[in-house]
């Protein structure tokens, strides 16, 4: 079979031997400090045949399995090597030091060819399907020990390690919620429990009115907040209990909030009334109260269902249960869609 990589790193390496070969006759023609013999037309080859070996430097470099400084002395070489009239002007000891790396950079590129040459040879009786099956799983096998054996794959590894320490830490030996109740570490507990809500986990439940995702900016600039609220949970729970949802919001594990708005110019409010359900189903207990509420709007009778429609929006954010009291539709509506970020 043919590899294409090999052959061409072959015709590359062959072509650079060549070159280099005549590289030597310019410099030895240099070297004589005869002026006469550098003319236009020999430094114009000179400077075609370093640009030449130039570029297929690369293929011999990547063919060398060894000695890769003394490949390297070719671009060395040939850097020095400004011109030919420089290369007349250059001392006795560079002359020599760069005989001697011409030498060893010549003969590691004989070798190199030679070897890629018997690497075509075997080559020519191998299977194509086997070879390349062969080349991939050495690539895997390479690929594989370089990335276990790599930062990133140690990054990794304590990436994983991390957090299942701290789930053993905390369901077995001592549970992070304890960092709430301690008054030097209840802001870093929740803004750390805000970050991996926001991350990782959006249905994360609420312990605290203050982390429920809002923004206040989207809130229509008619509305201000009033100092007083409203309504106190026992005045709020019977609003839903025609609805069968009152003994939920009741439970003595409900936290309740009342935010109460006045309409500028206007005699209207806005009620909104918040459900905090803190019990492990607490996400399921709001939306069955959401699910609950309308199913029982649903079974009223047009006129009923109408007046009840008109000033109440209800909804959850995870495990809070939020109803909006306002007459105008519009008002709840950008609360509801701009400020919590629910759609309809």
């Amino acid at each position: 079979m043919i590899d294409p990589d090999i052959e061409r790193r072959y015709a590359d390496c062959k072509e650079l031997l060549d070159l280099w070969h005549r590289f030597h006759g310019y410099f030895g023609l240099a070297i004589k400090g005869d002026l006469k013999l550098i003319t236009h037309e020999r430094e114009a080859e000179f400077l075609n045949l370093k640009s030449r070996i130039a570029m297929l430097h690369d293929s011999f470099m990547e063919s060398l399995k060894h000695d890769a400084e003394i490949g390297q002395h070719i671009l060395t070489i040939i850097e020095r090597s400004i011109t030919l009239k420089h290369l007349s002007k250059v001392s006795l000891a560079e002359v020599k030091k760069m005989e001697i790396e011409w030498h060893e950079s010549y003969l590691l590129l004989s070798e190199t060819v030679a070897s890629i040459e018997e690497k075509r040879q075997v080559l020519a009786n191998v299977n194509p399907t086997k070879y390349k099956i062969d080349r991939f799983k050495s690539a895997l096998t390479l690929n594989l020990k370089a990335f276990v054996g790599g930062i990133f794959f140690k990054l990794l590894l304590i990436v994983i390690a991390i957090p299942i320490i701290l789930v053993v830490v905390h369901k077995f030996i001592w549970s992070f919620d304890n960092l709430r109740r301690i008054n030097a570490t209840r802001d870093l507990y929740y803004s750390t429990c805000n970050l991996y809500r926001k991350i990782l986990s959006p249905g994360m439940p609420y312990d605290r009115f203050e982390d429920i995702s809002r923004n206040a900016s989207e809130r229509p600039g008619d509305l201000e907040l009033e100092s007083n609220s409203t309504y106190t949970k026992e005045k709020a729970v019977p609003m839903f209990r025609n609805a069968g949802i009152d003994g939920v919001l009741s439970d003595n594990k409900v936290a309740f909030k009342n935010e109460t708005f006045k309409i500028k110019k206007q005699y209207d409010k806005l009620e909104i009334l918040m459900f905090m359900i803190k019990t492990d189903d607490g996400t399921e207990k709001a939306e069955n109260c959401v699910s609950d509420f309308y199913k029982w709007l649903d079974t009223l009778p047009p006129e009923a269902k109408n007046m009840i429609s008109s000033r109440f929006d209800v909804f959850n954010k995870n495990n809070v249960f939020i109803a909006l009291d306002c007459p105008k539709e519009s008002v709840r509506k950008a609360v509801k869609e701009l400020e919590f970020g629910v759609e309809e």
